[in-house]
C-alpha cells in the first residue's frame, strides 16, 4: 500500500480502499463529520463521506466485520466495509485488488465487484486504520460466504483431534449425489470455524427440532442449490434414475414442526419435493457428531415417527388429533431414542 501525505482537516481519517481494476489496496483518507450524540441514547455516531469512490448515483451498502472466523477470535473495533449494494447486477468489473490480497493464500469464495473501502470504527466513531486491521479484513474475504468442508472416508479418534479449528459433522447426500456420483448416504466431514454453520446466529441456520426434543441438538446447512449446478437439468428429474435428483427424504423428516401450537405442525419445514441437495448436520453445542448417530436420528424421524405423524394428521376430528400429538410428544424424549438406538444395534431394527 502506498503513503499518504499529511490528513487534510483533523476530521480525516485513514482508510483502506479495494480498487476494482488495480492489483494492490490503496490507503486513503476519507473525511468524517463531526461525531453527533443521539438525544435519547446518547450514543455517538458519525458519518463518513465515501460515496465518491462508488460512482455517480450508486447505492452504498455496508456491513459491519466484529469476528474473524478464520482466527476464531472477536475484534476489539468494528470493521466497515463500504461497497455498491448491486456490485453483482450493476457491471462492476471483479475486484482485482482483493483477489491478489486473498490469492496469496487461497481463492476468495465470494465474488466480490467493484471498488471496496473500509474503515474502522469503535463506539460510532471513525479511527485511523491499522495493519492489524488489513489483516483481519483479508481473512473475511477469505472465508466470507464460504460453505466448504473437508470429507473423509472414514472417522478415528485420530482424526476426531487432528484439528481444533474442525468440528466433526455429517453431509446428508440428496438422491442426486447418491445416483450420479456413487456416494453414500452419510459422510464424515471436517468443518472449519469458518462455515455459515458456525458462524451464523442459529436462526439464520435449518433447525431440526426432532433431534433438539431428543437430547442430540442439529443444526442443518444447505450446500448448495441444485437448480444452479452445471451438472443437473433446470426440472433436476432424471426418468432414468426415476428420482428427483434434489430430494432427501431423510432430512425432510428430519425438520418436521413439532411445536403443538403451530399450524405447520406435523409436516416438514422444508418443501417435501423441493430443491433440498446435500445438507451438512453439526452439532448445535459445539460437540463432535458421528455417523452413526445422525443414521439413529434420520431412521427414528423418518420410519419411527414419520408413521405416527401422518396417522395424527389423519385424525377423524380436533379431539383425536389432540391425543395423537399428544402421544407424539411423549415419545420424543431422550429415553425413547436410547431404547430405539439399542434395538437399531441389536439388529431387531431395519436400518438405512
Amino acid at each position: 500500500m502506498s503513503l499518504l501525505s499529511a490528513p487534510r482537516t483533523p476530521n480525516d481519517r485513514l482508510a483502506i480502499l479495494f480498487p476494482e481494476t488495480k492489483a494492490h489496496p490503496q490507503l486513503q483518507w476519507i473525511h468524517c463529520q463531526r461525531p453527533e450524540r443521539d438525544e435519547y441514547s446518547q450514543e455517538r455516531s458519525q458519518r463518513a463521506e465515501v460515496d465518491s469512490f462508488f460512482g455517480q448515483n450508486a447505492l452504498v451498502s455496508r456491513s459491519f466485520v466484529r469476528h474473524n472466523a478464520r482466527r476464531g477470535r472477536n475484534l476489539r473495533n468494528t470493521l466497515v466495509v463500504n461497497y455498491r449494494d448491486r456490485f453483482l447486477k450493476d457491471g462492476s468489473k471483479r475486484n482485482e485488488s482483493i483477489i491478489r490480497c486473498v490469492g496469496s493464500t487461497e481463492t476468495a469464495p465470494h465474488d466480490w465487484r467493484g471498488p471496496i473501502l473500509v474503515l474502522r470504527e469503535s463506539r460510532g466513531v471513525y479511527e485511523n486504520i491499522t495493519l492489524d486491521d488489513f489483516r483481519n479484513i483479508v481473512d473475511y474475504f477469505a472465508t466470507y460466504n464460504s460453505s466448504r468442508v473437508i470429507e473423509y472416508d472414514h472417522i478415528s479418534q485420530k482424526t476426531l483431534g487432528k484439528s481444533q479449528c474442525e468440528l466433526m459433522g455429517v453431509k446428508i447426500n440428496s438422491d442426486g449425489e447418491m445416483e450420479l456420483h456413487g456416494s453414500p448416504r452419510f459422510v464424515p466431514v471436517g468443518i472449519p470455524r469458518e462455515h455459515p454453520i458456525r458462524t451464523l446466529p442459529g436462526d439464520m441456520n435449518i433447525r431440526a427440532s426432532i433431534s433438539h426434543k431428543i437430547g442430540i441438538p442439529l443444526r442443518l446447512w444447505q450446500t448448495m442449490k441444485w437448480e444452479s449446478a452445471l451438472t443437473f437439468t433446470e426440472t433436476m428429474n432424471f426418468d432414468s434414475l426415476g428420482c428427483n435428483l434434489s430430494n432427501n427424504q431423510a432430512v425432510t423428516f428430519l425438520t418436521t414442526e413439532i411445536d403443538p401450537h403451530s399450524s405447520n405442525w406435523g409436516f416438514s419445514s422444508m418443501n417435501y419435493f423441493g430443491d433440498i441437495g446435500n445438507v451438512i448436520a453439526a452439532r448445535e453445542d459445539g460437540q463432535n457428531i458421528t455417523i452413526e448417530e445422525v443414521e439413529d436420528i434420520c431412521e427414528f424421524s423418518q420410519n419411527i415417527m414419520g408413521p405416527k405423524f401422518e396417522e395424527a394428521l389423519e385424525a377423524s376430528g380436533p379431539e383425536d388429533f389432540a391425543q395423537a400429538k399428544a402421544a407424539i410428544d411423549s415419545l420424543l424424549t431422550p429415553e425413547s431414542f436410547r431404547v430405539f438406538q439399542g434395538g437399531r444395534r441389536n439388529g431387531a431394527i431395519d436400518t438405512y
